[in-house]
């Protein structure tokens, strides 16, 4: 399921302060899980998903996200913007009632990919009903559906051809990092016609799992969503 953007408010700026407690290297780094939507039917078999070329668009504007806490750490996927240094993710892998915010952030464009390019961050917005509706971090509702969604803004210059759009039933891109496809190394992709099944939500049945949240909802160079959740 995908979330559209609405009512940006909470902006959540970096301390700078080093974070304790962290793995040795990515590899060592978890896939944070999609979690489950509750409610959800009518099921299908998703279509499956190929390693993505990271030397096209819009998979040269497809990066891994590597979040942490102290003492633990995990990935899910972002989509870089416009001309802003702005990347698009799901606000659960940066706050959940559980865990609270994330302390840092470090984004991988095109990782495991061509010309790969890492970035640290400045600060990260996300809607203030997403925090109001106390998100844990295994099961959220369709209405937590519909705000699941970040902006992190990068310290470094770049840029991408994708716009933000509205949410809209159409045939969409979804590339991402699940770990259950090259252990979250290397970015993997399917096109699957995607839903609108009520404002600002859209249904898609691909093979990402955890890891792959945060993955966009691609069609041309628009971006009409980001991936929230999955049963």
């Amino acid at each position: 399921e995908a979330a559209n953007p609405q009512d940006i408010a909470i902006v959540y700026i970096r301390s700078g302060v080093a974070v304790a407690g962290q793995p040795s290297s990515v590899d060592e780094i978890p896939p944070i899980p999609l979690p489950t939507i509750e409610g959800l039917t009518g099921l299908t078999i998703p279509e499956p998903v190929t390693n993505a070329d990271t030397t096209v668009q819009p998979h040269r504007s497809v990066g891994r996200m590597n979040v942490f806490r102290t003492g633990s750490a995990g990935h899910c996927t972002a989509t870089l913007i416009e001309n802003t240094r702005v990347i698009a993710t799901a606000a659960h892998c940066l706050y959940n009632s559980v865990d609270g915010w994330v302390e840092d952030i470090e984004f991988d464009l095109r990782s495991g990919g061509d010309d790969p390019q890492s970035y640290g961050w400045r600060c990260a917005a996300l809607n203030r009903r997403w925090i109001d509706s106390r998100p844990d971090d295994t099961e959220i509702t369709l209405g937590q559906v519909a705000v699941d969604i970040a902006f992190v803004l990068l310290d470094g210059p770049t840029a991408s051809p994708l716009t933000l759009s509205d949410a809209r039933s159409a045939d969409v891109t979804i590339s991402g990092y699940p770990g259950k496809h090259n252990a979250g190394r290397i970015m993997v992709t399917g096109s699957v016609p995607a839903t609108q099944i009520s404002n600002g939500i859209l249904r898609a049945f691909i093979d990402h799992g955890a890891g792959a949240s945060g993955s966009g909802y691609i069609s041309g160079n628009d971006l009409l969503g980001v991936l929230s959740g999955g049963n």
